[in-house]
């Protein structure tokens, strides 16, 4: 594992990345695969370095880099949806923050790994980061194979709950999805947690994280993704907001990679 820090023109300032490198990656060129990381600043509470060790043992997954990108301070600004601001005025470098994953990390990994280019890139998130993971690869197909959302924040929303929100018009990234005419080729792995929070806003017995999740896959259904195929979901009964659950079904998610 290995820190560095790129200082990004389009967020203007510097941003820490850990990379986490195979051994033989250099031998592994034609293969290997780039996972990009959102709140990369708790890989240890996620349990990282032990997990890629023993799913790489078990031999259930391609060579890959990780780069995990830490958030900070503005980690609220850079982890919305591009170019929409929430009902509190907030994802104001959401675009800024997709630019410098697009334009200036991969470049900057390929650069230090010494290869051309990855055969597969993927971007992974955690609540906030998992909305931002979603936004990044919807917008950027042309790049990202795949996005992983773990309790996705997707209710991210444009109207406050108090003045006249509605879950069919106000749930930004679900309107993102409505007003997109070109299918991307994506797949998408989901999680969410039975105890991820308590809220029920409409009252139909499902807490917030799963039934915004499942909406947003059901309308991935009417663009024409399949489930299983495209879309796998993984939701825990017991599985709260935070990296013990997350880190539990993440060596799923790297399996999942590898069959994709």
């Amino acid at each position: 594992m290995y820190v560095y820090k790129i200082l990004s023109e389009f967020l203007k300032r510097e941003v820490t990345v850990e990379l986490f490198i195979p051994n033989d990656a250099a031998k592994q060129e034609h293969r290997l695969e780039l996972l990009i990381l959102n709140d990369g600043q708790d890989t240890k509470q996620l349990n990282l370095l032990p997990t890629l060790q023993n799913v790489y043992a078990d031999g259930q997954m391609k060579p890959m880099v990780i780069a995990a990108v830490y958030a900070d301070k503005h980690r609220l600004d850079d982890y919305g949806v591009a170019a929409v601001l929430d009902s509190k005025r907030r994802g104001k470098s959401a675009k800024s923050y997709q630019l410098f994953l697009t334009r200036e990390l991969i470049p900057y990994v390929l650069e230090k790994i010494h290869i051309n280019a990855f055969q597969r890139i993927h971007i992974a998130g955690f609540s906030m980061g998992a909305l931002s993971a979603f936004d990044t690869a919807w917008k950027n197909d042309h790049l990202f194979y795949s996005a992983a959302c773990f309790s996705g924040s997707f209710w991210w929303r444009s109207q406050d709950l108090h003045q006249g929100y509605n879950d069919a018009f106000h749930r930004i990234i679900h309107e993102r999805v409505k007003q997109t005419l070109l299918k991307p080729r994506l797949k998408f792995w989901f999680q969410t947690g039975g105890q991820d929070e308590v809220t029920d806003r409409n009252a139909n017995g499902l807490i917030d994280s799963i039934d915004d999740t499942n909406d947003l896959i059901g309308l991935l259904l009417d663009k024409g993704y399949r489930m299983f195929i495209d879309i796998y979901y993984r939701e825990v009964a017991e599985g709260k907001h935070n990296y013990e659950t997350w880190g539990l079904v993440f060596p799923e998610y790297l399996v999942w990679l590898n069959y994709i």
